[in-house]
């Protein structure tokens, strides 16, 4: 077991969130709506939560909650398996990202149930964050790093080492226990597909079937192959406009004009005054390249949001307008923060990865 320092020395984003648990005993449901925070959609669910040791192997210790939902099947005999879905990132939790995605399983919860467990350290499942560590700047020292990761270590909630994906099958199957399911169904969506593959080659005796979106392995290394995969994709998007003779005459060179705008900002910030993007207030903002990196990167993943890269590019790179690129890179920094656990992300991939 790695020590706890080491662990927590791979983390610049561990936090705190609240959630003791409830109380002991056999999990009891309420009503309840589920949705991001920061999102308007909610689903309607029956809510509870199960309350595990922090530490298996000391159960007499720390306690964590697990926070679990259930969409109940519509038929009035269900079949016996249920859907559990397994959130990405790392660091979703599952009862946020199921709301978006919700439409594609309305033919699954006809007969089935879906269940969603918030993963140890995301959600209300003892979240783990740390939003102060999130304000270091790109070119920050060591000595700055190890600061704010010792400032981190004094809020957490929980610790590290028992925030991965090892851990976080055993509490499936704890679950799975609880609520009296014989043997379910996993979809798993992009780190998701780890988790699945790992409860499947702990527990096979109660798996029913596997979905995986999206694979991400267990000897797929996220940090370095994940730039590396970004990359290339956006090498693709540039070749698919180059291909097309309007995106080609409008923007003749996107690959050229984005190598451009990352040596510029190598360089140097652009301050870009620009109307928030949420609220509409104006604001001033540095628009750096790790900024950028992280925006670009995101919107590959979506074609809606891939098209308008050629432009985003061209109008900072070309014309020097950088408030449609900085406004898009604010959204995607804010739906990160609020979205994922960076404290969770950090305790796996370190560990992991």
């Amino acid at each position: 077991m790695q020590s706890r320092r080491s662990v927590i020395l791979c983390c610049i984003g561990l936090a705190i969130l609240a959630g003791i648990p409830r109380a002991h005993g056999a999990p009891v449901f309420q009503d309840c709506q589920i949705g991001a925070a920061d999102s308007v959609t909610r689903l309607q669910a029956r809510c509870t939560t199960l309350v595990v040791p922090e530490d298996r192997a000391h159960p007499e210790g720390r306690k964590i909650g697990l926070h679990i939902a259930v969409l109940k099947a519509r038929a009035s005999k269900p079949q016996p398996d249920p859907l559990f879905f397994l959130a990405g990132g790392p660091g979703q939790a599952a009862t946020e990202a199921y709301v978006q995605e919700a439409p594609a399983f309305d033919r699954i919860q006809a007969d089935r149930d879906v269940v969603l467990v918030d993963q140890r350290g995301t959600g209300e499942s003892n979240r783990l964050d740390c939003p102060a560590a999130s304000g270091l700047p790109d070119d920050a020292t060591a000595a700055a790093v190890d600061r704010a990761v010792d400032a981190c270590l004094k809020q957490l909630p929980g610790d590290p080492r028992y925030y991965t994906t090892s851990v976080a099958v055993q509490d499936l199957d704890a679950v799975r226990a609880a609520l009296g399911y014989p043997s379910i169904d996993l979809y798993g969506i992009s780190y998701g597909t780890r988790v699945a593959l790992q409860y499947l080659r702990e527990y096979p005796g109660h798996t029913r079937s596997v979905v995986l979106d999206g694979v991400v392995p267990a000897d797929l290394a996220l940090g370095p192959d994940v730039s590396l995969d970004a990359q290339h994709a956006l090498g693709l998007i540039f070749i698919r406009c180059d291909r097309d003779p309007a995106c080609h005459k409008a923007f003749p060179d996107p690959s050229g004009a984005f190598a451009g705008l990352r040596r510029d900002l190598g360089y140097r910030a652009v301050s870009v005054t620009l109307r928030d993007p949420l609220s509409g207030a104006p604001r001033t903002e540095d628009l750096t390249w790790s900024k950028v990196a992280q925006a670009v990167r995101l919107m590959s993943y979506q074609s809606e949001t891939a098209s308008l890269l050629p432009l985003l590019i061209h109008q900072a790179a070309v014309k020097h307008d950088y408030a449609p690129l900085m406004g898009t890179a604010l959204i995607f920094s804010s739906e990160i923060e609020s979205d994922f656990a960076e404290g969770m992300a950090n305790s796996v991939l370190c560990t992991e990865d």
